[in-house]
Parts: structure tokens; C-alpha cells; sequence
């Protein structure tokens, strides 16, 4: 996460938010449009409105719940 500049608090909201999919043995997590409002909800507008260009981002989990890695999204994750 330190070297693709993604805050840990920006992860930490994608996975309180987020949805999450199986992949690989893993679980990956981003934000979908529910997860953006319930955030936009949390945090505010004014904050929504300065952190929506760092929210494209994909957080990959464990089994145990640790963070394996954290990316910035570039393509849309298809189901």
C-alpha cells in the first residue's frame, strides 16, 4: 500500500464498505455503487467529494483478514 500511495484509511473504508468476491484463494474487495453511497453517508459530502479520486482502488484479503495487497483499479471488475 506505502508504495502505491493508498492510505490506510482509504483501505480501511473500502473494506468496511466495500464488496467483497472470491478469487484465487483470496478475497477481493472494492467499492460498488451501494458501498460509494453508504460512504458518501459516513463521511460526508464535503469529504466524499476531495477522497473520490483515491476510492478506485482494490484491497485483497486473506482467509485470515490480513492485507495481502492493495491496487488502484483500472479496469471494472466483472462478476
Amino acid at each position: 500500500m506505502q508504495q502505491r500511495c493508498i492510505s490506510p484509511l482509504i483501505a480501511e473504508w473500502i473494506m468496511d464498505f466495500g464488496t467483497s468476491r472470491r478469487s484465487d484463494g483470496a478475497d477481493l474487495i472494492a467499492l460498488d455503487r451501494k458501498g460509494r453511497k453508504l460512504l458518501r453517508e459516513h463521511v460526508g459530502q464535503s469529504v466524499y467529494n476531495q477522497i473520490s479520486g483515491l476510492l478506485d482502488t482494490l484491497v485483497v484479503l486473506a482467509d485470515d483478514g490480513t492485507i495481502i495487497t492493495a491496487a488502484h483499479r483500472l479496469d471494472r471488475i466483472r462478476n
